[in-house]
């Protein structure tokens, strides 16, 4: 948990000078503006090795390409065409699947700064919030 200090000088009668404000709701606004999560790296020693499986497929994908490539079945071309089209489609796909987890992003959310944004009068209501995100993720 972070704790924060009010960094506004309270003035006379408990307003911050030249604002007109008792200080609270601008303490309230700079938590709300603090970021809502922070990024945790991960090891190298937990990447390498994927990393090195990846490039070991990307080997032998590549070998399985040159051997289909250079060996046409001359009796059923266009059948061999369509499967060698639907295996580039597919090898494709996982290439593209496959940046994301070369570099992955682990995120640590603050639930405390989460409910100061959401809790707030004439606002959505973490459980409405909650709510939302789990329908949304199922799509």
């Amino acid at each position: 948990m972070v704790h924060t200090t009010n960094r506004y000088t309270e003035g006379k009668g408990g307003d911050i000078e030249g604002t007109g404000s008792n200080g609270e709701e601008l303490q309230m606004a700079d938590d709300a503006r603090q970021p809502m999560s922070r990024v945790v790296p991960i090891s190298s020693s937990h990447l390498t090795p994927y990393r090195v499986v990846i490039i070991l497929r990307l080997i032998i994908l590549g070998f399985f390409f040159n051997d289909r490539l250079t060996h046409p079945v001359n009796d059923a071309y266009p059948l061999w065409l369509v499967s060698v089209i639907c295996e580039v489609w597919f090898a494709l796909s996982w290439l593209l699947d496959q940046f994301p987890k070369w570099a992955p992003v682990n995120r640590e959310t603050y639930l405390d700064r989460l409910a100061l944004g959401h809790d707030r009068e004439g606002s959505l209501s973490s459980l409405h919030l909650l709510m939302f995100l789990s329908a949304q993720w199922i799509l």
